[in-house]
């Protein structure tokens, strides 16, 4: 029996693994210039990290220019803080680098961003 559950705890397991890895596969990549036209869906948007703005309940990666200009913001909550800095680091390590993030696009007083918590959802590009 014991066999049994840990072979299907593989497959759950498997199972998200290859979901996870089709789902970003399938998303359409666009510049982050054309967020505004994805609000509402799932992408791959990328673009560079102009500014890296700290809150103590949440850190803003601004792309392509500084608030209030930003074509989006991604945003990595509090509780998330440690998964990222154990990719990537200090948060400032990101500015002025070309990214990648997977996620669903929102309007938020009038500024698109894009919630991140897992960093698996975010890639460092070459230029």
């Amino acid at each position: 029996m014991e066999k049994i559950n840990n072979l299907i705890g593989l497959v759950v397991c498997l199972s998200c693994f290859v979901i996870g890895a089709v789902h970003a596969e399938t998303a359409e990549r666009i510049d982050s210039a054309k967020a505004p036209f994805y609000v509402g869906k799932t992408v791959m948007v990328c673009g560079v990290i102009k500014e890296v703005v700290p809150r103590s309940k949440n850190v803003y990666l601004n792309m392509t220019r500084n608030y209030p200009r930003e074509d989006l913001a991604l945003v990595v909550w509090r509780e998330d803080f440690g998964l990222f800095r154990e990719k990537f680091g200090n948060f400032e390590n990101l500015s002025e680098k070309r990214v990648c993030a997977l996620g669903k696009l929102q309007l938020y007083k009038q500024h698109i961003q894009m919630p991140l918590s897992n960093p698996k959802n975010l890639r460092l590009m070459k230029k």
